[in-house]
């Protein structure tokens, strides 16, 4: 319900949002300094620093990925898979 100045109110259409979480899919090992192991088919990964700024996208090579040129720190990796993007946090150390 919004009420404007003038006093009228107005409804808005109320929506449901359902998602799954894929909650096998996994990441390991993590914490890490060099490679990141993915347990699933993926077609993309992207990497955000802490600051939700993208650092670096990267191809998947026989599920894994090359992450020693990432300084230390966590960061959100989003996943593309089959069925939608998922987000993991990842720890370089």
């Amino acid at each position: 319900m919004i009420e404007e100045i003038d006093g009228n109110i107005t409804y808005s259409n109320v929506i449901s949002v359902s998602y799954k979480i894929e909650d096998d899919l996994i990441i390991y090992p993590n914490p890490t300094k060099d490679i990141l192991n993915i347990n699933k088919n993926v077609s993309g990964i992207e990497i955000y620093d802490e600051l939700g700024m993208i650092i670096n996208q990267y191809s998947v090579m026989n599920n894994q990925i090359l992450v020693n040129d990432l300084p230390k720190g966590l960061y959100l990796i989003k996943l593309l898979v089959d069925n939608g993007v998922v987000y993991r946090k990842i720890l370089i150390y």
